[in-house]
């Protein structure tokens, strides 16, 4: 598998959910990493926002056409393989490596990579300049204003250097739900973290299209209907969680095990929190 590179600037970042959720984050310091495999179970409930059904699939054929992929070995891979119908075309079917899948991700928003025409921003005539409107990516994302909260990050590099010293930590602490079994590899000597922004012109979304797994590029991909959300993800290559996905086999998925907190002691000194309901405004950065 080809080494993964990324190539983008990050200067704000926000995390944007339930207000319980960014609390519990800022008042505890720590961030959770969940994984696709949650996001493609909130589709299947209806959330085609957070959800998306599509997550790290890597080719889109025609159904039932036979396809043989191997790993640096020599050996297939296909009992890590999913195969599923597209749900708007039955003739195709997405097919996705099941370790990209599990692996423990954590999403942002980034500003330096989103567009201030789509419809998320106003123009403020005062300042001569497009202003984010954290309600409108809410009620985009589906949460109500009264249930809002806003986690910024003003210092990416000081999120990335305390994630790469606490991610190791958490690992040994939480090695009960987590595992290296399903790659076709020896555990490489990889990278605490690696993190990118998504690619949302790879595919359009009835191309069909084969490429081959490289875990855990497949996670940066998606359709550009999401182009909105302007996402950043950082990752922990070549970890799993132990529970597993079937995609015909929903009810069987409890989404609360597939969860990595990992403890951020320096979070405030990078980061900064906005309750709008409670007026509650925390973090120095709010003052610049």
């Amino acid at each position: 598998m080809s080494k993964l590179e990324s190539h983008f600037n990050a200067s704000v970042l926000l995390r944007i959910g339930h207000k319980d959720t960014m609390i519990d984050c800022w008042d505890n310091n720590r961030l959770f990493f969940g994984c696709a495999a949650n996001w493609v179970h909130y589709s299947q409930k209806g959330n085609m926002t957070t959800g998306d059904p599509c997550e790290c699939v890597f080719s889109r054929v025609p159904k039932g056409k036979k396809i043989d992929i191997f790993d640096s070995k020599g050996q297939r891979i296909e009992n890590n393989l999913q195969r599923f119908p597209d749900p708007k075309d039955p003739h195709f079917e997405f097919i996705r490596y099941v370790p990209t899948l599990l692996t423990p991700a954590l999403c942002f928003y980034s500003m330096s990579h989103a567009n201030p025409e789509d419809g998320l921003f106003v123009w403020d005539k005062t300042k001569n300049m497009w202003v984010f409107r954290a309600d409108r990516y809410a009620q985009y994302m589906g949460y109500a204003n009264e249930k809002m909260g806003v986690l910024l990050v003003q210092d990416f590099r000081g999120l990335l250097n305390e994630l790469e010293k606490q991610i190791p930590i958490a690992i040994r602490k939480n090695k009960y739900n987590l595992t290296q079994e399903r790659y076709n590899i020896s555990a490489p000597n990889e990278d605490v973290l690696f993190a990118n922004v998504i690619d949302y012109s790879r595919h359009q979304r009835f191309d069909t299209f084969e490429e081959e797994p490289n875990s855990p590029e497949e996670l940066f991909w998606k359709f550009p209907e999401y182009v909105k959300q302007a996402e950043l993800r950082i990752v922990i290559p070549h970890w799993n969680f132990v529970q597993s996905y079937d995609p015909f086999r929903p009810k069987e998925y409890d989404e609360k095990k597939n969860y990595l907190p990992v403890n951020l002691p320096q979070l405030h000194s990078y980061a900064s929190l906005f309750i709008p309901s409670e007026q509650r405004v925390e973090g120095r950065f709010w003052n610049r």
